[in-house]
């Protein structure tokens, strides 16, 4: 009987330890398991989702833009027009306007989420001898250096603000066409407008010729503006389309007055012209 007992004892015995190391070796992969999750999930669906989503640095709230230069964005080429379309504006409709499209190129310098800092970029670039602009768009406030008539033209003025050891960003800047209402001589109106955008546009070729070293800077004549903003003067009171275009056309007298000087302060009044038209036309895609 002790015997059995014994044999019985240690059975139970073998039972027990077997459940308990059963038992443990379930907590061990059931642990395990859950650190590989963790891993698998941490690694490829967490991290590339918040790299994915986090904002250049490089571009935004730093607190110089004054870096080593980036390539300038690849773009398709387009065929080089050193003068502005000839193509008629389309027609508008009665007491309409049409605001034609147009196509540049800008060199922004950086992206900031506060004014204060775009304006502190500004100063830097500025203290170098250099254009720069503040310009408010899609949420951020973007510091522009130049514009341009084409992409060679961009690029080439680029490399002044790359050998100051200033980062430049290299787009197209488009404006949309659009119509708008007015209550005045559609016209008289229409008339003065293609003035302002036959200005703006030669003013860009005209800058395009001097950063590619193809001559000095040449204002273009500025008679057709002086006589659409006398027109506008003869009209009396204005509609907010009248009066767009007359701020268009003042800030347009303003760049011919500089005369021909390539210094910063007149690109920095022909972008200041360029985007009265972009605001004319309440296009948000600068």
């Amino acid at each position: 009987m002790e015997r059995r007992h014994r044999r019985t004892v240690r059975r139970d015995r073998a039972r027990r330890l077997t459940k308990r190391g059963a038992l443990v070796l379930l907590v061990i992969l059931i642990w395990g398991g859950c650190v590989l999750a963790g891993f698998v999930l941490a690694k490829y669906i967490i991290t590339p989702y918040l790299l994915s989503n986090r904002l250049p640095t490089s571009k935004v709230d730093k607190p110089t833009i004054a870096q080593p230069s980036e390539p300038v964005q690849q773009l398709p080429s387009q065929p080089r027009t050193d003068q502005p379309s000839q193509t008629p504006p389309p027609e508008a409709a009665a007491g309409t306007v049409v605001l034609p499209a147009m196509r540049l190129y800008k060199i922004q310098l950086g992206a900031f989420s506060t004014q204060a800092n775009a304006e502190a970029a500004r100063g830097q670039v500025q203290s170098k001898g250099l254009s720069a602009m503040v310009v408010q768009s899609g949420g951020a406030y973007r510091v522009m250096g130049a514009y341009t008539a084409s992409q060679d033209g961009a690029r080439a003025a680029s490399a002044a603000y790359k050998r100051a050891g200033f980062e430049t960003y290299v787009d197209a800047l488009q404006i949309s066409q659009r119509q708008v209402k007015t209550e005045l001589d559609a016209k008289a109106v229409q008339s003065a407008l293609n003035e302002g955008v036959k200005f703006l546009e030669e003013m860009a070729a005209r800058w395009d010729k001097f950063y590619l070293g193809q001559g000095v800077l040449q204002v273009p004549p500025s008679q057709g503006i002086a006589s659409a903003l006398s027109r506008l003067s003869a009209m009396g009171k204005l509609d907010i389309a009248g009066e767009n275009v007359k701020k268009l056309l003042s800030a347009c007298k303003e760049v011919a007055a500089a005369g021909n000087s390539a210094s910063p302060a007149t690109m920095e009044k022909f972008m200041d012209a360029v985007n009265r038209y972009w605001f004319l036309t309440g296009d948000s895609r600068l």
